[in-house]
Parts: C-alpha cells; sequence; structure tokens
C-alpha cells in the first residue's frame, strides 16, 4: 500500500511539472533513499522502482459535461374573463400550466346611443344608461317642427295643453304639484314657481280655468288661428295698469312689457273678459290679501331671476310691517314714505344691513303692482338690488273697496 501511495505522489509531481517546463527525456535513478534523521529514530529505505516517461507523452485530458437546460415557451391559456361594459373596463387572466400568468386588460365600451326626441332623451342600448334630458317640442304656430305633435287645446303652457273646463285637480295631474296653492273662495291660484324663467300661475274656480299669468317663452294661447305668444303680442295701453291688452274671443289677455329694455314683452295674462279679479270689486279677495301678497312675491323673483339675481326669501316679520304702513297711509289718507321702515323693522326684531321700500296705491292686482315696480326706475332698483336677501309685502283697502296700498319692505 506504501509503494503505491509513493507512485501516485510521484506521479503527481510528475503531472505539474509537466505543466511548467520542456518535455522530460532522463531517466530517474532506479533507487532513492528517503532518510529522515531524528534523535531515536530510525532510518528507512524506501525501494523505488525505475520509471521512464517518453518525451512524447501526454497527461490524459479530463473533461466534464454541465447539463445545459433546454428553454420553456409558456403555453398561455384562457383562465377568466371579466367582460368591459359601457361604465367599466374589463379583463382577462391567462395562465401557463407551470404557473407563470398574465392579465390582458378591455377597454370601456362605447356607448350605444339612441338619439333624444321630444318626449325621450338619448340613452345607451347596451347599458341603458340616461345621456341626455329630453329635448321637449319646439313650437312653431300649433305644433313643433321636430316631430308630429299638434297642439289642439286652447293653452299650451310649461309644455302640456290645458283646457278651459280643467279645473285643479286636472291641472295638477298634467303639471304636477305647484309650489304653492293660494286659496280665495272658491278660487285657487296654482304657483309653479320651480323654474323661475318659465314662472306661471294657473287660476281656476268652480267651473274651470278662470285665468293664467305666464312668463313662459314657449306658451302658447290658441284662442284663433294664430297662437298669442309673448314674442308676437301686440296690444293696446290698458287705461288701469302699465300692461297693454288684446281681446281675442271671450277672453281678455294682457301683455307685460319692460319699457327699460327695449320695450319688450316678457309676460301674459290671460282671464275671461267678464272676470274683474281686482282687489276692488272681486269679493272673494280676502282683506288680508295673504295670496296677493305671495303672487307679487313670486312674481317679485321671476323678475330678478330674468336678471340672473338670487331670489329673495320670504320674510313674515317684514310682511307684517308692510301690512302696517299700508293701514297707515290708509288710515291717514296719505301716500309718501316717511323713512321710518328701518325703525319699523328693528321694532320686530330684525337686524338689518340694508334696508328699502316700495310702497303702492291704486293697482288692482298682484300682477300689476309688481310690473309698475319693475317699470318705475326707482322701486327696479330695490326690486332688482343684490344688497337685499328678503322680503316682505302687505296690502290693504279701504272697507267700502274704493282704494288699495300696497308696500314690500327689503332688507338684507
Amino acid at each position: 500500500m506504501k509503494r503505491r501511495l509513493f507512485f501516485l505522489l510521484v506521479l503527481l509531481l510528475l503531472f505539474f511539472s509537466a505543466c511548467e517546463r520542456e518535455p522530460m527525456t532522463e531517466t530517474f535513478p532506479a533507487t532513492a533513499t528517503l532518510t529522515v534523521e531524528k534523535e531515536d529514530i530510525a532510518t528507512f529505505e524506501v525501494p523505488t522502482a525505475e520509471v521512464e516517461i517518453p518525451a512524447s507523452s501526454s497527461i490524459p485530458e479530463i473533461t466534464t459535461t454541465v447539463p445545459v437546460p433546454t428553454s420553456h415557451v409558456h403555453n398561455m391559456k384562457e383562465r377568466s374573463r371579466i367582460s368591459a361594459t359601457c361604465s367599466s373596463p374589463g379583463e382577462i387572466v391567462f395562465r401557463c400550466d407551470c404557473g407563470e400568468g398574465r392579465t390582458e386588460a378591455l377597454p370601456i365600451l362605447s356607448h350605444t346611443v339612441i338619439s333624444a326626441t321630444c318626449l325621450q332623451g338619448s340613452f345607451c342600448s347596451t347599458c341603458g344608461s340616461k345621456l341626455s334630458d329630453p329635448l321637449g317640442h319646439h313650437i312653431v304656430s300649433r305644433g313643433c317642427d321636430r316631430c308630429d305633435y299638434e297642439i289642439k287645446s286652447p293653452v299650451y303652457v310649461l309644455g302640456k295643453e290645458l283646457d278651459f273646463d280643467e279645473k285643479a285637480e286636472s291641472i295638477r295631474a298634467k303639471l304636477g304639484a305647484p309650489t304653492e296653492s293660494l286659496y280665495e273662495g272658491d278660487m285657487v291660484s296654482l304657483v309653479y314657481a320651480s323654474d323661475l324663467s318659465a314662472f306661471t300661475v294657473i287660476q281656476t274656480d268652480g267651473d274651470g280655468l278662470w285665468g293664467l299669468f305666464t312668463i313662459d317663452p314657449e306658451a302658447r294661447l290658441c284662442l284663433r288661428e294664430e297662437p298669442i305668444t309673448i314674442a308676437n303680442f301686440s296690444g293696446a295701453d290698458d287705461p288701469n295698469s302699465d300692461a297693454f291688452y288684446q281681446d281675442a274671443g271671450s277672453c281678455r289677455i294682457f301683455g307685460f312689457r319692460d319699457g327699460m329694455d327695449g320695450g319688450t314683452y316678457y309676460g301674459l295674462w290671460m282671464r275671461y273678459s267678464e272676470c274683474r279679479y281686482d282687489y276692488i270689486e272681486d269679493d272673494r279677495i280676502f282683506f288680508d290679501f295673504y295670496a296677493q301678497n305671495r303672487l307679487s312675491f313670486y312674481f317679485t323673483n321671476a323678475l330678478r331671476a330674468r336678471h340672473g339675481l338670487a331670489p329673495l326669501t320670504w320674510s313674515g316679520e317684514a310682511a307684517q310691517v308692510a301690512v302696517e304702513y299700508s293701514t297707515y297711509m290708509l288710515e291717514n289718507d296719505f301716500f309718501d314714505h316717511d323713512g321710518s321702515y328701518g325703525d319699523r323693522l328693528r321694532q320686530k326684531g330684525i337686524l338689518w344691513q340694508y334696508a328699502g321700500e316700495n310702497i303702492s296705491q291704486g293697482y288692482f292686482n298682484s300682477f300689476f303692482v309688481t310690473d309698475a315696480y319693475y317699470n318705475s326706475r326707482d322701486h327696479r332698483e330695490n326690486l332688482l338690488s343684490s344688497n337685499f336677501s328678503r322680503v316682505g309685502i302687505g296690502h290693504c283697502r279701504k272697507a267700502d273697496g274704493s282704494t288699495v296700498f300696497g308696500a314690500q319692505i327689503f332688507y338684507g
């Protein structure tokens, strides 16, 4: 065993020598002596065999083969899908058998638009989403020029037709709930003021439609071959108001005009010719004038809306001040401002930064008196002032019904 180890050692030494030197042709001696000298240790002699290495001999090359991994081609398969809609994106999830995966986004779909009509807004036929409001009828003369709609009733207002025999219940069914219903005896005024640009009051009694006030620009009063509208109204001066009037069959129609803005008409009031409906001669009008005061309030806000101003809020305390001052003028038989409206507001516990007052005498109803304020420069400044946020309105009349006084009290 020791001899074999020795030969292996010699071979290794020869291998390393061959890597660094020229090939050797010499012959090693047949014997070699390995001497270890140490006290008390014997000398050993290791016999060796003669080894001859040819000059051309070489050490065999040792090669090692390392396995190279082959490339993997993913085989992606669809595992799940969320379809895209008109309102949300979708996605597809792919997975390979090896576990790798990816997700592909699906973009939101475009709406499939069904165009709007006069009565129906546009919508998506895929998801059903509403995309726009109905166009509404575009009324020319007695009908719509976008569809086959034709006005057959005598009145067209707020997009609906009304007949002369309409009662309050029927009007509410057609136009919806009013902003306020104001009762005076057997007469009711249905106020539609949610959209002040089309402010409308429909007045009806036990016999049916009694009157109609509106600034709805699409309103049509089909009382003759060519409907009467705000745009085509023309009439004579009314001797009892600042309005104008024309007769059409059994009806009288008043037109309200902005005398400070080119003289254009902005509203109509229709009533039966035989009906007076004023503060003085109609016994159904209550002496407290609450309904008339409220109608004047809504009309005032509609006029402010024409000028882009915020509506005023009703003040019961200011309304009481207005009634008291109207009564004071009536009882003392004078008509003028006394400058005390600010003090009267403070006496009601109202703190104000700005205050103003309009007064009137002899106007027959809320529409006439409010229009008169609007067409008087000083009164118009109060009515359209941005400094005011609240208003109270009050009227009173003499017991014999000979005259009426009124006041608007503003503050902010």
